[in-house]
């Protein structure tokens, strides 16, 4: 069977996947805006390059390449502008100090143990536009009661989010800038106060009352505790009542995606209920009524979870693809998931680093293609089996997609993760349903605990799954850490297998074999850097735990030099690195903090962390680097009096005033400088 008609059926295809590349380069390459509009302006002469050869017959079918080409390079540039756009949209200057704002509870507000954490939009009248922000309130009876759509009168200073910029770490700060989230704040329960109750009607704000019902209900009828945090997380995706165990335990075992509220529970609900009403597929009628009914359900569920925008967007990805169903194409399937991709993208570039958005999508290509593919593998007679088979098969199909994703971010692979999906998604399917019946019928008490039993008895079923399967011998295969590189010949590689099963042809033989060499050469060219590379990591931490700290590097070999007091601190930073670049395990030795010299090879370097009285000397001693860490007010001429520096690194504790009183005596000694605060950590090759 031919491949190419269908991907002829489906332009979309193209024109999403030349959206997507133009924004993900756009996010890597420091691009200015000329550079997408010249990229826009040629592709368009292309495109009326191309209508005045296909006017001429003779050089038409040479030149048919153009066209496109030109579309492609037109949609390319779309993708590198939007995102552009969006980014200069969130890169809003903040005031430098207190002010007062009117915020307006945007997102359902989340209990912490200290605090109560919403998000919030905030108008900024002297720009005339509006800032999503963070903002955690002070724990106490008032900041309990806030709800989504309140209005709070905050007088607080705003800070960009930031990291503490050590390698490999965690981009905090842009995973809330692709959130559109540009600022956060802790305010003390004097600095705010609740100054309206959102009184019109909000569609949004019912969806979360609903979902905040059934978890009261879900409390009402006895789940609690740890049987509440998985009933509530793997019905409308709330979190909180989960312990770090029970997460933990999910993912060893592969079963944290139930947790998460996406587009695999829309799915698992429209191929569960599709099963159940095949019944109506035999007429035209019939067909259309099921796919009314599908949308109708799979809308009613995404308004109980309370509208969540993963929800949503798989709601409208499964939508499209019930109405393709009605027009009985099996391309329009497909093209229905790439023209809800390529619409939200063109809404909102940022959607492609959502990790939810790039799980769902994937999933549901996944399940779209493979799924029929794995359910005919086996056809048992008995319904009950044959409905646990196409709920496994769902699984199965889910995971292919799904898991290069899965450990390029969570960097674990759970070895029995196929043992627990039979177990845990056809559980997780029958409790989303009696959770919807016990939403409907809880005025009935009788009826409602009957359900309340039946939810309870299949949490203990995962429950016991769950734990069985952690505690088997290679459960997960843990520090995965694949480069970004080479998540697109991942995909590629895929893609092209699946074209070489549907056509037999060798060119995607052959493209999967170059694409196997040109990874195995990546990776070995990589790990010879490794072997050869030599250097030197000062570790970020928070000002209040600021500390000396050196990582030297020689090859597989490490050693961390620091304050015995601080190593568990630093630990989680010295461990990423290792597991990231395949390095031995780190050996500790304990070193004086105190005003004290060292040598690494033939790198000089001194400590100064609090004053002294010095004698006076002639000459000042010449030292590669001076780490400072004195919090109290010094000057560069002090250090420079004793010692002769190349370069001078400021510790983390060192910010404010006193950094850019230093940062300016450094400029006018002419001297290199780091600081830990600003840039992070300091690295220097030895």
């Amino acid at each position: 069977m031919s491949s190419t008609p269908l991907f002829h059926q489906i332009p979309f295809f193209r024109l999403t996947s030349a959206l997507v590349i133009g924004i993900f380069i756009s996010s890597v390459v420091p691009l200015s805006l000329t550079i997408g509009y010249i990229l826009l302006f040629l592709s368009i002469i292309g495109v009326i390059i191309s209508n005045v050869i296909d006017k001429r017959k003779t050089l038409s079918y040479s030149f048919r390449w153009i066209y496109g080409v030109s579309i492609i390079g037109i949609f390319m540039s779309l993708g590198m502008l939007l995102y552009q756009h969006k980014i200069q949209e969130l890169s809003l200057e903040l005031p430098d100090n207190k002010k007062t704002f009117i915020a307006t509870i945007s997102e359902s507000p989340i209990e912490k143990p200290k605090s109560v954490m919403t998000v919030v939009t905030i108008a900024v009248p002297e720009i005339n536009k509006t800032h999503r922000a963070i903002l955690y309130l002070e724990k106490d009876s008032a900041s309990k009661t806030v709800q989504y759509g309140d209005y709070l009168l905050v007088n607080t200073l705003l800070q960009k989010p930031r990291n503490t910029g050590n390698p490999y770490e965690f981009d905090y700060s842009t995973f809330l800038l692709h959130k559109g989230i540009t600022a956060t704040s802790y305010i003390n329960k004097g600095s705010w106060k609740q100054i309206k109750k959102t009184s019109s009607f909000s569609v949004t704000k019912h969806a979360i009352n609903t979902r905040n019902k059934l978890l009261n209900i879900y409390k009402k009828y006895g789940i609690t505790d740890n049987e509440f945090g998985i009933v509530a997380a793997l019905t409308v995706g709330y979190k909180e009542g989960l312990s770090k165990e029970t997460k933990q335990s999910f993912s060893i075992t592969g079963g944290s995606h139930v947790l998460a509220v996406s587009g695999l529970h829309v799915g698992i609900i429209y191929l569960a209920l599709g099963f159940v009403l095949g019944f109506m597929a035999k007429s035209k009628q019939g067909i259309v009524g099921k796919q009314i009914i599908l949308i109708a359900s799979i809308w009613a569920y995404a308004f109980i979870c309370g509208l969540p925008p993963s929800v949503v967007r798989a709601s409208i990805m499964i939508s499209l693809i019930c109405i393709s169903e009605i027009l009985n194409r099996k391309s329009a399937t497909y093209n229905a998931v790439f023209v809800s991709g390529f619409c939200m993208l063109i809404y909102n570039p940022l959607y492609l680093f959502d990790v939810g958005f790039q799980l769902s999508y994937m999933a549901v290509l996944s399940i779209l293609y493979f799924q029929p593919r794995i359910n005919n593998i086996f056809s048992p007679n008995h319904i009950v089996i044959k409905w646990l088979w196409s709920l496994t098969a769902v699984s199965i199909a889910a995971q292919i997609g799904t898991a290069p994703i899965s450990l390029y971010y969570f960097h674990n692979f759970p070895t029995y993760f196929l043992l627990t999906n039979i177990i845990v998604i056809p559980a997780a399917t029958i409790i989303i349903y009696l959770s919807i019946v016990l939403l409907l019928l809880s005025s009935w008490v009788k009826i409602g605990l009957i359900v309340a039993w039946l939810l309870k008895s299949c949490v203990q079923i995962i429950s016991i799954g769950i734990h069985f399967i952690e505690h088997l011998p290679g459960a997960s295969i843990p520090d995965i850490w694949i480069p970004i590189w080479f998540m697109p010949i991942v995909f590629l590689s895929l893609v092209s297998t699946i074209l070489f099963i549907r056509t037999q042809r060798s060119r995607y033989f052959f493209l999967i074999f170059y694409l196997s060499i040109l990874s195995i050469s990546i990776a070995i060219w990589n790990r010879f850097q490794t072997l050869q590379n030599k250097e030197l990591i000062v570790y970020a931490n928070n000002p209040s735990e600021a500390n000396f700290n050196i990582h030297i590097i020689s090859g597989e070999s490490n050693t961390l030099l620091a304050d015995t007091i601080y190593k568990a601190n630093l630990e989680q930073y010295v461990n990423t690195v290792t597991h990231k670049k395949h390095l031995n395990p780190a050996r500790f030795e304990q070193i004086d903090m105190k005003n004290s010299f060292g040598c690494i090879d033939t790198l000089t370097y001194f400590v100064y962390t609090n004053p002294t009285k010095w004698k006076p000397i002639d000459i000042s001693i010449p030292v590669d680097i001076v780490f400072v860490y004195e919090k109290r007010m010094c000057h560069v001429t002090e250090i420079t009096s004793h010692v002769s520096p190349t370069y001078i690194v400021f510790g983390e504790n060192i910010n404010g005033k006193q950094l850019q009183i230093l940062k300016e005596e450094c400029e006018k000694k002419s001297i290199n400088y780091h600081s830990l605060y600003e840039k992070g950590a300091f690295i220097l090759p030895l």
